[in-house]
This record gives structure tokens, sequence and C-alpha cells, in this order.
């Protein structure tokens, strides 16, 4: 790694492509620090996130490169050895960005990401620091620039990575977040959330400009994405359609199952949901075509927006024991599993729709080309992959993103 090169990895937890946007558009102020990120940079405007896109294993997959068929992370699953529905939590087989820092000795500090404490940073560690201020994102920032001065480590560090999760906060459209009350239409909860986009921005910028006063920011790449968008949900869920399309095909016990609950020894087809879209595990082993017959089926169903197999969900580089079939409804309908649930107004991330898959991504700095907007398909597992390459980085063993050479300002 270039001496001279620092790289400050910053995940807005929720920052779906839609957001930035809207944040753009009349009536809203806009976003000027991001967009200037973008005029020194590349912005990715069609970057999407990997299946589940939920927090833990995006996040886990964007630090190592890869999505569960190499961390094994997929949420949770039900797990056919176990005979039981399985949470996953922070596990990851795979190598972190943090694990590869540290063993090249670089010093660097992670401010709430998570998915690096004890996997390359840790809490005691004063040369590979781990801490977690909680906060929002003005605690977090702080913190940063108090790092980057030199406190609490024993080396000012040459990679930084900080995570926030106020849009997510905000975006789930819980009872009270980050200031923001509940709000009762999907206008006003986009309202909540890009108010506070706004004021992200603006946090932004005042990062930018301590970095210019450390005399570092044009020598520093800084990549700002996140692990997935957020799409509204509503009303009754819709998981008896679902029942009754099974039904018909002869299925006959089909059971929801949640973490640590077990199934009786006589079950056809297990459901696991999370919020939104519905796993779908069946007892007998299915060949390719007998699930592409059932997949016809459900897609049958009006409510049904999309509809993955395990092969599908494979070429995506989901982990091969995820589910057999993945269901996802058009917004807003949801697939709770919860029986007889009539949801207000909320809003999740487990979808297939667009709102949650097509994520934010802005990669600016020194060693990538200027005021690009970059319209290829990428994903955010291509991201670290991209940066290692850049910085002459090791990258994480078993890492499968792509490296994006063509944004590279010198192709070595």
């Amino acid at each position: 790694m270039d001496s001279s090169r620092y790289f400050i990895y910053i995940n807005w937890d929720g920052f779906g492509y839609y957001y930035y946007k809207l944040a753009n558009e009349y009536p809203y102020k806009g976003t000027p620090y991001i967009n200037s990120l973008a005029r020194n940079g590349v912005l990715f405007t069609d970057a999407y996130t990997g299946i589940p896109s939920i927090t833990c294993p995006m996040q886990t997959a964007i630090v190592t490169g890869a999505y569960s068929n190499v961390t094994k992370n997929v949420y949770k699953y039900f797990d056919r050895g176990k005979n039981e529905v399985v949470l996953c939590k922070r596990s990851n087989e795979g190598q972190t960005i943090g694990e590869v820092l540290a063993e090249e000795n670089i010093c660097f500090a992670s401010i709430q990401q998570f998915t690096l404490e004890g996997r390359g940073a840790d809490r005691n560690n004063t040369r590979h620091l781990y801490i977690q201020p909680e906060g929002d994102y003005s605690k977090r920032f702080e913190e940063a620039k108090a790092i980057l001065k030199g406190n609490n480590m024993e080396c000012k560090p040459k990679v930084l990575f900080i995570y926030m999760d106020d849009l997510d906060t905000i975006g789930h459209n819980r009872l009270y977040g980050r200031g923001k009350f509940k709000a009762f239409s999907e206008k006003r909860r986009i309202e909540n959330v890009i108010s506070h986009l706004i004021e992200m921005d603006a946090g932004l910028g005042e990062f930018i400009e301590f970095l210019n006063e450390l005399g570092i920011y044009e020598r520093t790449n800084i990549l700002l994405t996140t692990d997935h968008g957020m799409v509204s949900f509503t009303g009754k869920g819709q998981t008896y359609r679902i029942i009754e399309i099974l039904e018909d095909m002869g299925f006959e016990k089909i059971l929801s199952l949640d973490v640590g609950e077990l199934p009786p020894e006589d079950w056809d087809v297990i459901m696991v949901g999370t919020s939104i879209q519905l796993q779908l595990y069946f007892r007998e082993p299915m060949e390719d075509r007998k699930l592409d017959c059932i997949k016809r089926e459900i897609e049958k169903v009006n409510v049904v927006e999309k509809c993955m197999t395990k092969r599908e969900l494979e070429e995506r580089g989901t982990a091969n024991f995820f589910a057999d079939i993945l269901i996802s409804p058009f917004p807003p309908h949801h697939f709770s599993t919860k029986r007889n649930r009539h949801y207000t107004l909320k809003a999740n991330h487990d979808s297939l729709n667009d709102k949650a898959q097509h994520i934010f991504a802005v990669l600016s700095g020194p060693d990538f080309k200027r005021n690009v907007v970059y319209s290829d398909r990428v994903y955010n597992i291509d991201f670290i992959p991209t940066i290692c390459y850049a910085m002459d980085i090791p990258l994480p063993k078993n890492a499968t993103g792509r490296i994006l050479t063509n944004i590279l300002a010198n192709i070595r």
C-alpha cells in the first residue's frame, strides 16, 4: 500500500438509490457534498445488493468481497441437518478486509462497522481498533475526526471504516427513531428519510472539510455505499395465497417456523419469513425442473412480483442451503408468517423489489477516474476488491467480487 494514500469506507445502512434520486429533485435541497464526491470520482447508477438483502449478510458480504456462497451468512434459514431454523448472526467463513489489513500490519480503525469486530479489529487493539460509540451519524463523524487526529491509537490510521444506521432506523418507520415519529403514509415516510439524508450530507461535507484541513483529502479514496435499500409494506399478510397454491399442487403439511423452532416428524413444506419475502423448503429433494414448475404456479398469484429457485439464487451468489424457492411480493404486500397480523405502514428490505435491491454507491479519490457516471451493473461485493487492487492491498481470500479496472485512474 502506498504510504501516502488513505482509504475511508463509509456505510450508510439502508441507503436505497431512489432516496438519492428523490433528494436531488424538487422540492428537496439536494445532496451537494455527495454530488461533490461523485464529481471527484465515480457515481454508480446501477449498483445492486445481494440476496437476502438483510443487514448482517450484506454488511458481511461487502467487507469480504463475496456473498453467502463464501460467507455462509444468509441471516436465517432452515437447517436440514439440525432440523431447525437457525439464525446466522455475524457468522462469516470468509476473510474480511480488516483481517487483511491486520496481516499486512496496516494501521486502521473501525467505527461501529461491526462485521470487523473480532475480524481484524478489536476494542483493545490500539493499532487495529474497533469502537462502538452508538449515537447518530454526527457522533460517529466526530469519533472519526478524533481518530484521524491520532486519539485513542498508537498510530494514525491509513484506513478507516465508519458505519451509520440513521437511514435504516428511520426507513423502517417504527414509532420513533433518530428524531422522527412514525409516518402513516409512504409520502411522509420518504420525507422523514430524505430530510435526514440531507442532514447527513451536510455532516459529510463537514467531514470532507476536516480531511482538507488535515491535508489528506486529495490523497484519500472514499467509498460511500450501503448494504440494501428499503421498501414499505402494510396490511394483512398474503402467505395464505402461497399455501393455497401449494395445497392445490398436492402438498398437505405446510408449516411456518421461526428461529429455534423444530418441525414435527411429518411435514411437506416449511416456510421461513423475515418481514416481506418468504423462503420455502421442501422435504423431498426437488430437481430443477420440478422447482421451475412450482415457481410458474406461484407466479400466477397476482401479488407475487418475483420468485427465484435454488438454481437462480445460487447464480446470484447465494449459499445453496438458503432456500428451495424464494418469493417476493409487489409492494405494499408482504408474506408475513405471523397469522392474522395486520400492519400499519412499515418498511423493510428483505425483498427482491428494486427499492430494496438497487443501492447507492460512489467511489471517489486519487486512484479513480473523475466525474464518471457508471451505468453498467455492479454489485456491492465489487467495491472492496476494486479498492484493494487500486491501492496494492491483498484481496480478501476467496473474494468473488469483480475488480472494476475500467474506473481506475491508472490501469496497472
